[in-house]
Parts: structure tokens; C-alpha cells; sequence
């Protein structure tokens, strides 16, 4: 896990293997924002759409926290229901993170692209991401600078 920038960067080139770079890569993100993959296996799941709806809700909180949001689905079919949110259909970040099929659940990637939570839909919570995220060296740091 400690090696997250060089397998960031196996993500661009497996990105571009699989002609999903633009959707695909993460390390465009590395120590500019945080990342927030919210691993569904269906848009319809009902614990998909409450997080979805907190998102839109807080997007603020997430533009002050520098928190960039994927959706990464099992299906590809194409959604709009919440342009903030990319969604990409990439089986590749299933395997990266080890994610089952069937789960549902978010990882947080910090800014050195860490693994920093990892927390199933059924309990999401974004104040808990956003008190992980408020507890972080870099956060400090940014409260500081303001």
C-alpha cells in the first residue's frame, strides 16, 4: 500500500490498455484533491442512491475538502442523474481496491493516493468521511493556510 503513486500510474497505463484513461485515471488527482470511489454494483441500489443524494447535498462540504467523487459501477449503461459525480465503468478498479461484484461501498483516496476509509454503503457516512478527511496532516494544513 505504500507504493499507492507507482500503482496510480499502472492505473493510467491500464486505463489507456483499456481505452478508459479520461475515466480511469486517478493519478490526475495525486496531491491536487481527494478521491471518493463509491463502488456500486447497480445504480438502482437503494443505499447507492441515499449516498448519491447526500453528495449532491454536500457538495459544498466536498468542494471545501478538495474531494473529487467517482462512481464506479458494475453496468455500463450511462447516467446523468448527478453530473457532479463521474461515473465510470472500469473493471479494472474493481480489481485494484478488491472489490467483490456484489459489494457496495466507498474508499476514500487521499491526496498521496492512500487508502485512508473504507466503509460499505450500508453504513456510509459522510460526516465520518469528512471527520477522516478534517483529521488528515494536508487538511490541517490547508485550515492553516486560509
Amino acid at each position: 500500500m505504500k507504493d499507492i503513486p507507482r500503482l496510480l500510474a499502472m492505473l493510467v497505463m491500464a486505463g489507456a490498455m483499456t481505452g478508459l484513461v479520461s475515466a480511469a485515471d486517478l493519478s490526475q488527482h495525486l496531491w491536487h484533491q481527494r478521491v471518493l470511489l463509491v463502488f456500486t454494483p447497480s445504480v438502482d441500489d437503494p443505499h447507492h442512491t441515499r449516498l448519491m443524494r447526500e453528495l449532491a447535498e454536500r457538495s459544498r462540504d466536498l468542494d471545501d475538502r478538495l474531494v473529487a467523487v467517482y462512481r464506479v459501477v458494475r453496468e455500463s449503461r450511462p447516467t446523468s442523474d448527478h453530473p457532479a459525480v463521474s461515473t465510470v465503468a472500469d473493471e479494472y478498479l474493481w480489481h485494484r481496491f478488491d472489490v467483490e461484484p456484489s459489494q457496495a461501498l466507498l474508499i476514500l483516496i487521499g491526496m498521496d493516493g492512500g487508502e485512508k476509509l473504507r466503509s460499505g454503503l450500508t453504513e456510509a457516512d459522510l460526516d465520518r468521511v469528512f471527520r477522516r478527511i478534517d483529521a488528515m496532516p494536508m487538511r490541517r494544513m490547508e485550515l492553516r493556510g486560509r
